[in-house]
This record gives structure tokens, sequence and C-alpha cells, in this order.
């Protein structure tokens, strides 16, 4: 649902907070209005395919518009929160681009007037939030007098859903630390989940890094589990 608007791109920093974990490499950004309330999904913020599609009313596009009503009526309604509906909204948005894709090449806009316009003063401070096809995408960058760059800051859309993805492994991680307790590991289909989660939010992240090269020989390095207990100490490891 809709909690919340802006028009000032500056304004984001009043709705997306950032936290950060010893335990994590990235940052944990929350829904600020809300609170610092990590891993509750009332302050997790998501981004996506999924979370576009999550907000608009309908997609251009005939064959598009289509497999989005396919979509909603699939995920019995909005909100659509079941993470798997990212490869589905995926496609969704991929058909939507072919079918704009062929419409633009067909107009001559794209390729008629100024591509900078010079006119007003330098600003100290520029703000820019885009969707990319992963997410929303956040640049703030601050220059002083000299337009040296001061201060800069990116949120990219991976980022923005690392509270996200926590959450949802936090849920099967409870199942899997329960099944090594009682059977010594955790079975096939809890680590297949794990790491399905992490494909649906990112999957560039998470197939684009599986293999590494060594003395002229590939490894592959899919997927690997660790699980610690409160002082450090390794329980099992995949």
């Amino acid at each position: 649902r809709v909690v919340g608007e802006f028009s000032d791109p500056a304004a984001y920093t009043e709705v997306v907070g950032e936290a950060i974990a010893s335990w994590n490499y990235a940052t944990l950004p929350y829904y600020k209005p809300a609170g610092l309330k990590l891993f509750d999904e009332g302050s997790t913020i998501m981004v996506g395919p999924l979370a576009r599609l999550n907000v608009v009313e309908r997609v251009p596009g005939e064959r598009a518009s289509e497999e989005y009503g396919k979509l909603v009526e699939a995920a019995g309604g909005k909100p659509m929160d079941n993470v798997v509906l990212y490869h589905w909204a995926r496609l969704v948005e991929v058909l939507y681009c072919l079918e704009m894709l062929r419409e633009l090449a067909g107009t001559r806009e794209l390729l008629e007037g100024d591509l900078v316009n010079p006119v007003g003063s330098p600003r100290s401070r520029g703000v820019g939030i885009v969707e990319a096809p992963r997410g929303t995408l956040v640049h703030d960058y601050s220059v002083d007098d000299n337009m040296v760059t001061t201060r800069a800051r990116v949120i990219t859309p991976t980022t923005i859903n690392n509270t996200a993805i926590n959450t949802n492994l936090g849920k099967v991680s409870a199942r899997l630390v329960r099944e090594i307790r009682s059977a010594g590991r955790p079975s096939p289909e809890t680590a297949t989940t794990l790491e399905s989660i992490i494909r649906a939010y990112d999957p560039c992240n998470s197939c684009a890094t599986h293999c590494v090269r060594l003395g002229g020989r590939e490894l592959s390095l899919s997927f690997s589990i660790v699980v610690l207990n409160e002082r450090g100490e390794v329980l099992w490891r995949s």
C-alpha cells in the first residue's frame, strides 16, 4: 500500500533511514516514519519489479497489460508480497519494455533537441532518484564553490532490499537451525529456499558471482551456508 509520497528527490532522507550491523557489509535501510524495527515487515522497504507493479494501477502496452492482470489475479490481489512473484513481475516489465521499444523506434523525438540544458546556475547539491531494472537507485552528491565533490552517497537497489532479504532469510533460517539441531544438517529443500529468496530479489548478485578462476581453473561457488552461534563459533557449514 502507498503510505506516503514526496516530489522533491532530496526528501528521500525523511523516508529512508539506514542502519548498520556488524554482521553485514551493506547497510540495512528501513522506512523512517515507522522507526527502526529491523526485520519487522512494518518498517521493511522493497524495491524492484514487484514493488513497482504493486503501486501502479495499470501497465501500458497490450500484452504487458494482459500479463499484469494475470499476475495480480494469481497473487490474490494486492499487496503482492510473495518474493517468488519477483520473477513473474520482472517478465511483465520485460514485455512492457519490448512493446515500448517498438513504439519508440518509430519516433524521432529521441534524436531531436538538446541533450544537455546549460541554463541556470550550479547548485551545491544534486539528488537523483531513478528506477533501474533492479529497483530504485539514489545518487546524492554535494560540491563546494570550486565544484569539488565534498560528499557522496549512493543507495543501490540491492542495498534498499537488504533488510527485506534478511527478513525473509531469517524466517527460513529458524527452520534451518531446528533441522541442524535435530538431524545434524538442514534439508536440501531449506537450503534451496534460502538461495531462491536471494535470487528473487537480485539475480544479478547471486548468478553473476558463482564462478571464480583459480590457476586457470574455474571453481563453482554457487552457494554457501555457515551457521554461527552467539559467540561466533561455527555450528555447521555447507
